[in-house]
């Protein structure tokens, strides 16, 4: 037992050295901490190749032609038959047009699509603030209850020493020794698990964000602002995969046809070898036809895409608006705990300082005043849990909102 007793506060120590001293980022701020996990993205670090790809996308729509050039060549000879002097020399260069209003779609798919890439991007963004306010709130709530822990501890182990003493001196029986050992050590234990609890939320924060020590919570408790869902970044993602969704429909409902091609080419040719060389001038037009068999599986896809689009579309809608009101629910209920929480601190840290004093006085047993101390601790940690729930509802408000910290 005293094992344990001396190794308590070298425990507890490192445990705390841990946490505040973790190889990471310094603490800032929560924005700063969304800006950090941010970074750590793989969406946020291909944004650069993804514009890329989408101004390639734009340039190939803006394009003259829908595709490269084809170049034709073509020998005709008699030499492995008769061999009397034939011969003929095609070179042809086949160029691809566009079709009536084909390029105009083919642009409007490519807007669609990086207004959809936009939208994903900005909600990709929100939804890892949700992530990391999430785990803030955790980790703070385990940080705090680590805290409460160990300030409960330190009351109990000058009350341990206090009855130790009266024990000696003859004024208290040995079993109320016993009881007060018996205290600190189930204390001892708490401690132990919430310092673990408080480890394992800062580093599920540090791996998130990159942050060493938890950051301020900037986050301001009132919201003015109350935006509907269909401003939400969720809402905006939904419609513009709609958009994109029915600018390919266009397009393929359009383009029922291949793209046809132009040739334009020159030939040198002679009958036999007693002939002359003769020059030709060849145009040639190649205009592909388009069947059922061809349009109908396009069409069809994209069709229920924009379907889905659509079905997702009222789906997140509602969503949103649940969440919110949800939301709004929930900080209400956690503001008006706040003061009930704050009046059972305060009577029962009054209550714990007069049974204190009353015990050394010999007015109240021990049982009478570990239970006030048991009484008082369980009123200050709903005291802080309460804070800790006034601000996690806050930030889960913002969250529905669509707002960033």
């Amino acid at each position: 037992m005293s094992l344990i007793r001396s190794r308590m506060p070298r425990l507890a120590a490192a445990a705390i050295a841990v946490i505040t001293f973790a190889p990471g980022l310094a603490a800032q701020d929560l924005r700063a901490a969304v800006e950090a996990a941010w970074q750590r993205q793989p969406i946020a670090q291909a944004r650069a190749a993804r514009a890329d790809e989408f101004d390639a996308r734009r340039a190939a729509a803006a394009a003259m032609l829908p595709g490269p050039p084809v170049l034709g060549v073509e020998h005709e000879t008699d030499l492995v038959s008769r061999n009397e002097g034939l011969r003929k020399f095609t070179g042809e260069i086949a160029v691809p047009l566009w079709l009536p209003g084909q390029q105009e779609r083919a642009q409007a798919v490519v807007g669609a699509d990086r207004a959809a890439y936009d939208a994903a991007f900005t909600l990709a963004r929100l939804a890892l603030a949700g992530e990391v306010r999430d785990a803030y709130w955790q980790a703070r709530a385990a940080e705090t209850d680590a805290s409460l822990a160990r300030s409960a501890l330190e009351g109990l182990l000058a009350l341990e020493a206090d009855v130790a003493r009266r024990v000696k001196a003859g004024e208290l029986a040995r079993v109320d020794g016993n009881r007060a050992s018996a205290e600190a050590q189930f204390q001892r234990i708490a401690v132990a698990e919430a310092l673990a609890r408080s480890l394992r939320a800062a580093e599920t924060f540090r791996a998130l964000t990159g942050f060493a020590q938890l950051p301020a919570n900037d986050e301001a408790r009132d919201t003015t602002a109350r935006p509907g869902p269909d401003t939400h970044p969720g809402t905006t993602a939904a419609g513009q995969t709609v958009e994109a969704a029915r600018a390919r429909l266009r397009q393929v409902s359009g383009d029922t046809r291949d793209a046809p091609e132009l040739g334009l080419g020159a030939s040198q040719s002679r009958v036999d070898g007693t002939r002359p060389w003769e020059q030709t001038l060849l145009v040639r037009m190649r205009i592909p036809f388009g069947n059922e068999q061809r349009n109908r599986p396009r069409i069809s896809a994209a069709n229920a895409d924009l379907i889905e689009a659509q079905s997702a579309q009222g789906r997140i809608a509602a969503r949103l608006t649940a969440e919110m009101a949800s939301a709004e629910r929930e900080l209400a209920t956690a503001l008006a705990a706040l003061p009930l929480a704050e009046s059972r601190a305060a009577l029962a840290r009054d209550t714990q300082a007069l049974i204190a004093r009353g015990f050394a006085a010999g007015e109240f047993d021990l049982p009478t005043r570990l239970r006030a101390e048991r009484e008082f601790k369980e009123a200050e940690q709903g005291n802080a849990r309460a804070l800790i729930e006034a601000g996690r509802a806050n930030s889960r408000l913002k969250q529905a909102y669509g707002v960033m910290p």
